[in-house]
């Protein structure tokens, strides 16, 4: 069984999808190449990362401080865009790179976490 249905809904794999062929179609718009994956990476995940925070129901159990909020995006993207670099060790990699999204939801949790 797939691990992911334990921790979203049906309808936050539909916006996971429509956020990955949103991406990947922002990447076609753009010179082929890095800048390709990486417009195609970061729009995916940011639209997915808006639904996730938009359609949550959790309240932090603690009070966040902006500066909180700014680092972990920040830990984030870094390991997002560090998954960019495996372009040339994985085949059919445009296709799989808007699936990095996924990771959204980590972050959604991490932020929305109970203490």
């Amino acid at each position: 069984m797939d691990p992911l249905w334990y921790l979203l809904q049906g309808k936050d794999y539909a916006a996971l999808l429509f956020a990955a062929g949103l991406g990947y179609l922002a990447g076609m718009f753009v010179p082929h190449g890095w800048p390709s994956i990486y417009v195609s990476i970061l729009v995916s995940y940011h639209l997915f990362l808006a639904w996730l925070l938009l359609t949550n129901e959790r309240k932090a159990a603690v009070p966040i401080s902006a500066f909180y909020s700014i680092g972990t995006h920040l830990s984030c993207m870094t390991i997002i865009l560090a998954l960019g670099l495996t372009r040339s060790f994985i085949p059919n990699f445009d296709l799989v790179c808007c699936c990095f999204a996924g990771l959204a939801f980590f972050e959604r949790n991490w932020l929305f976490r109970d203490v």
